[in-house]
């Protein structure tokens, strides 16, 4: 008496269910980071757009660039260098992600080093008292709670 299977074919199908189910994952960390870095710079207040364009996401490490002043000729307004910038930001994110996708462990920050960005996260943004609050406090909370909902999917 003796039980004969095919191990090879199951072997191969599991594989291919594991790799799937890793690809969903993978997809739904870029999707949850890349909408974190868009939420922010959408609810940033705009006043040059210097704030906006210095959220950057990076790996395993924060990030500690500060985007530069515009020039005394450049006053008033979003400026298209900083909304250049923030896209940039935004494509220079997938690239990171994709390269931190390779490994199975590794920690995403976004941060922003524009000196007065305290100011606008307390709520004491003199040049807009309407600001939005809490902006990382915000999107962190968001974050969590599509990280979750999408965890429930898998």
């Amino acid at each position: 008496m003796g039980i004969t299977s095919n191990y090879g074919q199951f072997k191969h199908a599991l594989d291919g269910t594991l790799s799937a189910r890793k690809q969903r994952e993978k997809d739904i960390v870029m999707g949850v980071s890349i909408q974190a870095l868009s939420d922010l710079q959408v609810m940033s207040p705009v006043d040059t757009g210097r704030f906006r364009a210095g959220h950057i996401l990076t790996v395993d490490q924060p990030s500690g660039n500060v985007p530069p002043q515009k020039s005394e000729g450049q006053k008033g307004g979003a400026s298209s260098e900083y909304t250049s910038m923030a896209r940039e930001n935004l494509s220079q994110a997938e690239s990171e992600l994709d390269r931190a996708m390779a490994g199975d462990r590794f920690v995403v920050y976004i941060t922003n080093n524009v000196e007065y960005g305290i100011f606008i996260e307390n709520g004491s943004y003199s040049k807009d008292p309407n600001a939005p609050r809490a902006l990382y406090a915000t999107v962190r909370d968001r974050t969590e709670q599509r990280m979750n909902q999408a965890i429930g999917k898998i």
